[in-house]
């Protein structure tokens, strides 16, 4: 494959261009600068009760692991165990590692109306919840951080809920 440009604007990639034009082009941007950079919070929500950086750390320092028996909140295990490898259908592992109160979430708090919240894929809401208490441990509140050059950046993965509510076409609403 070929590699990605730094920078690409209609018309100044070498896709965008015949090969003799590409050829040409003034040189890329460099990929690294010396602009400042500063983080001032973190936040995160790991399995085994790991709600902070510290408490994410005390874990790794112990060495805990993570896994527990699938909570109900999350399905009925027996439901979809079986002991034997294959059985259509059904899983063969009765753990998982799981968040803690994946789902609660505080929709009032952020202005989010109950209808909206319900439809939310729940990684969005732990997400909110994580970002605020970056801000939070950080010192900020959303009124000292109005009209500033304030950034949020995040990694998160996975489509899961989507794929879960089916992509039904009547399934879809303004929140999905």
């Amino acid at each position: 494959g070929r590699p990605a440009p730094t920078t690409c604007k209609a018309g100044s990639c070498a896709w965008h261009q015949p090969a003799h034009a590409a050829a040409a082009a003034a040189p890329a941007a460099p990929l690294a600068t010396n602009d400042p950079l500063a983080i001032l919070g973190m936040a995160c929500r790991f399995p085994a009760g790991a709600t902070s950086p510290e408490r994410f750390w005390d874990r790794l320092v112990a060495k805990k692991n993570a896994m527990q028996e699938i909570p109900f909140s999350r399905w009925d295990v027996n439901e979809f165990w079986a002991e034997e490898i294959g059985t259509p259908g059904k899983m063969y592992c009765r753990k998982g590692a799981f968040i803690d109160d994946g789902d609660t979430f505080d929709a009032s708090f952020f202005g989010i109306s109950g209808a909206e919240a319900k439809a939310m894929d729940p990684q969005q809401r732990v997400l909110l919840e994580a970002n605020f208490d970056a801000l939070h441990r950080a010192g900020y509140t959303k009124q000292t951080l109005m009209g500033s050059d304030a950034g949020i950046f995040v990694g998160q993965t996975t489509n899961d809920w989507i794929q879960m509510c089916g992509q039904k076409v009547d399934a879809i609403t303004p929140y999905t």
